[in-house]
């Protein structure tokens, strides 16, 4: 009878070792600043500034961030400026949200204020941040110094509406 020699298995690399943490309740900064559509540095601005919730287990060189402290972020941004949630339910507490579905709108539907400078057909951007002051449309801000984004469709849809009532005030001259 022949020994069967013992099976080695190679050590893990430092980057497949057990992580100290459920490795789904946190995301990479790359991640986090995807999602968000903000830089890496961005990011680690809103942990300092005690926005969201980081761990730093490798001594300053890798560092992950809590995706609940996401949500909480940008649904603290939907409550703050009044923007529906429009995020479709999860199907169970441990599920997450799709990546475009976390902020109140999706990049793909963000501008910023030049560019509804220039659909309004206005040369003040003080114009734009009235308008955004007064509801006009969806818009938030991540901190007071970032810039605003404003929701692409609620702006189409606000001048639709202006754009209606305008005609409808001719009409009835």
């Amino acid at each position: 009878m022949s020994s069967a020699a013992p099976v080695r298995f190679p050590s893990p690399r430092p980057d497949q070792m057990l992580l100290p943490f459920a490795e789904r309740e946190y995301v990479s900064v790359k991640r986090a600043a995807s999602i968000l559509g903000v830089s890496h540095r961005a990011v680690l601005d809103m942990y300092d500034a005690g926005l969201i919730e980081v761990i730093d287990y490798a001594f300053g060189k890798r560092k992950r961030v809590r995706y609940a402290s996401l949500v909480d972020l940008c649904d603290r941004l939907r409550r703050q400026f009044g923007i529906e949630d429009r995020r479709p339910p999860l199907s169970a507490p441990y599920l997450r949200h799709r990546d475009a579905d976390v902020l109140p709108f999706p990049i793909s539907d963000t501008i910023y204020v030049k560019e509804a400078c220039d659909v309004l057909g206005y040369s003040s951007l003080r114009s734009v941040y009235n308008m955004i002051d007064e509801g006009h449309f969806e818009a938030y801000q991540f901190t007071a110094n970032s810039p605003w984004r404003i929701s692409r469709s609620s702006l189409h849809a606000f001048v639709a509406d202006a754009q209606r009532r305008a005609s409808e005030h001719i009409t009835r001259r």
